[in-house]
């Protein structure tokens, strides 16, 4: 795992308190594209703080129906593209045949706006 981002920032910002307003600072979550690309191939890009790569790759593999266990991932490598984070997802044989099989694209008018597309650069 080379790529390491700030998960939080802290802004400054104006409270205001019995009746008059003072200077503070906040910590606010940073979020950024992710992508989980299997086989070389993107397969999902959302939203996400920047943070555990790893375990964000096997959950997400896991819920999808990917992967049946964690011994079916090969390599999980992450890499920082500046505009966002693409993580590479080897899988072994079984597992990427099941992958193929069930290849999908997903089409989302709601949400964040992030799902279907095919890259951290459309983000």
């Amino acid at each position: 795992m080379t790529a390491r981002r700030k998960a939080i920032a802290q802004i400054s910002r104006l409270a205001r308190r019995a009746g008059g307003t003072a200077a503070a600072n906040r910590m606010v979550p940073e979020e950024t594209p992710v992508a989980f690309s299997f086989a070389g191939t993107t397969h999902a890009v959302m939203m996400a703080s920047p943070a555990d790569f790893a375990d964000f790759a096997l959950g997400f593999s896991l819920t999808e129906g990917i992967i049946a266990s964690p011994d079916e991932i090969e390599a999980i490598e992450v890499e920082d593209h500046g505009a966002g984070i693409d993580i590479q997802i080897r899988l072994k044989d079984q597992a990427n045949t099941r992958f193929e099989a069930r290849r999908r694209r997903l089409a989302g008018p709601v949400g964040c706006g992030l799902c279907g597309i095919e890259s951290i650069e459309e983000a």
